[in-house]
């Protein structure tokens, strides 16, 4: 009996997901989608080849390992998601966060990278395929748009302060990885630059322009480092020629071949996971928010749905696939995404085809790579992170209001400050605390009677009213945070020497919970002590089950109860009225009660 229950309870919990979604697009693929899929999957792997070199560069690890991570995401995120929309790979935001979550675990040699990396990108796959399988995605919208802001645009600074060392031909010693600690070890070996590397960078970055200004359909970033190694020919002709035969040696890229690509399951010791488990959350996090937002984008162009959780699952398991590998860590790619789309890719195929394409040039061009001088690579990943800083982001979220640009300069100084994964854990944490102290004061609007002898909310310290009544509107959240503000409050109301009895219309309090259950348990029990007593009226259906659960109501007293009635919005105020006049010991009296209009901006 124990089986088919458990057996229950997993098909319930990943019924929302399809696990092989490309048997059903296999099922209906036709030579028409076929032809569309490879022409777009040529176009992709021509620009991912070498934006892949760049985002291992970017990580300080091997170029390869970035191309591997591009071919196995290309090939097995597609399988698990079925859809077209979102390109899987690296991207700058993760590469560079990846960087830093290495340099924080003490992974200073190549060797101690390469060890810790699979154990990393697995654990990242862990994370999202259980997000995907648990309906994460749908959470990752509450994660503020200023938080990521902040966190791409330190990126992007570090992107380009890590580069400058690989640009001016100098190796750094002493660095922790962090944007202070590269700009003060650069700085302090400046007599090592090298000219020819300078040189070499600038008109490698001068072609790249060249071909996106005038010839933008052409794969700029292939053109511009073959154009590289003809420039680093020319560059040491030139010095051989009018320096006597002495010529400067510019840093090139490794040679690398079959060995490189190799099935091995990551070290998962309980060291290991210990020094990768804050980085591997922080880039999960990322990724979801990168996957999410960029399908979403290309999906409504396309004037088609997007599954984010299906998506989601098909990124975790890209991730587990690049773990095994020893790829780079997987995620959305906004550029590689938008040019599947624009070149007609019709359906998941066309990744597939652009990973297969991407194992041969992996295989076929790794004796090639010492051509390619480290320092015009580098000027190009420089101009990638430019191109990461939002400018019109960046003038919005410092403008908008006083939190949002404190959480966007306090994320950003964090991120330039300490590792990247402590600037976005931080960055989240501060927009919390803020989204907390904004819903956590709730509107408290005390009734009283006017002159006229009608029931309205009470202006100023006027005497014209009953002093032994008062009626309290609460609207707002009752949740842990604004418990105390609302405990205080109330206490200030009591406090009143001719107060006899408190009336909480609780039909506009939402998300009470047990503190605030427990906060207004107290307050009964200290109005009752002091000769006082509370009626709440207009109590919805959720609010009276918390008050059944957490046992108030024998402490409020079910006489004191009046819930709510929809049907009739003033009769449970009516009756907790004369319920206080009989408390009073007076006589019954028909009671109207008026409520101050919202305006129209709040409605």
């Amino acid at each position: 009996m124990k089986k088919p229950r458990i057996f229950g309870r997993w098909h319930a919990l990943l019924e929302h997901l399809n696990l092989f979604p490309i048997r059903t697009v296999a099922a209906q693929y036709t030579r028409a989608d076929a032809a569309a899929d490879l022409k777009s999957s040529i176009n992709v792997a021509l620009l991912t080849f070498p934006m892949g070199m760049a985002f291992a560069l970017m990580a300080g690890l091997p170029v390869q390992i970035g191309i591997i991570g591009c071919a196995v995401a290309a090939v097995i995120g597609p399988i698990f998601s079925g859809t077209r929309f979102l390109s899987f790979g690296p991207s700058n935001a993760t590469a560079v966060m990846l960087l830093s979550a290495l340099a924080a675990a003490g992974a200073e040699t190549a060797d101690a990278r390469m060890a810790l990396l699979p154990t990393i990108v697995f654990l990242v796959g862990i994370f999202m395929v259980l997000a995907a399988v648990f309906r994460v995605a749908s959470f990752v919208q509450y994660i503020s748009q200023t938080v990521v802001t902040g966190y791409i645009t330190a990126a992007a600074i570090l992107i380009m302060a890590n580069q400058l060392p690989n640009l001016l031909g100098v190796t750094l010693r002493g660095s922790e990885g962090t944007f202070y600690s590269v700009v003060v070890c650069t700085i302090r070996q400046w007599q090592e630059i090298h000219p020819a590397s300078f040189v070499l960078a600038a008109g490698t970055l001068g072609v790249y322009l060249l071909v996106r200004k005038f010839c933008p359909k052409l794969p700029d970033m292939s053109i511009a480092l073959i154009a590289s190694c003809f420039l680093m020919v020319a560059v040491n002709w030139w010095n051989e020629y009018f320096h006597g035969g002495v010529t400067q040696t510019v840093a090139t890229l490794e040679d690398f071949g079959l060995k490189e690509f190799k099935f091995s399951f990551p070290d998962m010791s309980l060291g290991a996971v210990n020094s990768a488990f804050s980085a591997a959350m922080a880039i999960a996090i990322l990724g979801m928010i990168e996957g999410s937002s960029i399908g979403k984008s290309v999906a409504a162009r396309a004037g088609e749905r997007f599954n984010c959780n299906q998506e989601l699952f098909g990124l975790g398991m890209a991730n587990l696939g690049c773990g095994l590998f020893g790829g780079m860590q997987a995620s959305g790619s906004l550029t590689r995404s938008a040019l599947t789309f624009t070149s007609g890719a019709k359906t998941a195929f066309a990744g597939i085809f652009s990973g297969l394409i991407l194992f041969v040039a992996l295989f076929g061009t790794g004796d090639l790579m010492h051509f390619i001088p480290k320092p015009a690579l580098a000027a190009l990943v420089m101009f990638a992170g430019t191109r990461l800083i939002n400018w019109k982001s960046i003038r919005l979220v410092t403008s908008a209001t006083l939190g949002d640009r404190a959480v966007f300069l306090l994320t950003l100084i964090s991120g330039l400050l300490a590792p990247l994964d402590v600037a976005i854990y931080f960055g989240v944490g501060l927009s919390i605390i803020l989204f907390l102290r904004k819903t956590s004061t709730p509107e408290i609007v005390e009734y009283t009677y006017n002159e006229q002898g009608e029931l309205a909310e009470k202006i100023g310290d006027s005497e014209n009213r009953d002093p032994e009544v008062s009626i309290v509107h609460i609207d707002g959240n009752l949740y842990f945070g604004s418990a105390e503000i609302f405990q205080d409050q109330l206490r200030r109301m009591l406090a009143d020497p001719n107060l006899r009895v408190l009336i909480l219309k609780f039909r506009n309090a939402h998300h009470l919970d047990a503190t605030s259950a427990m906060l207004l348990e107290e307050l009964v029990r200290s109005a009752r002590a002091a000769g006082r007593s509370i009626i709440i009226c207009e109590v919805r259906p959720e609010v009276y089950r918390v008050f059944r659960a957490a046992k108030l109501i024998p402490v409020i007293g079910r006489e004191n109860i009046f819930r709510d009635t929809p049907k009739n919005l003033t009769l449970s105020a009516s009756r907790a009225i004369r319920h206080a006049y009989k408390l009073l010991g007076g006589k019954e009296a028909r009671v109207s009660i008026y409520a101050k209009p919202k305006a129209p901006e709040a409605a």
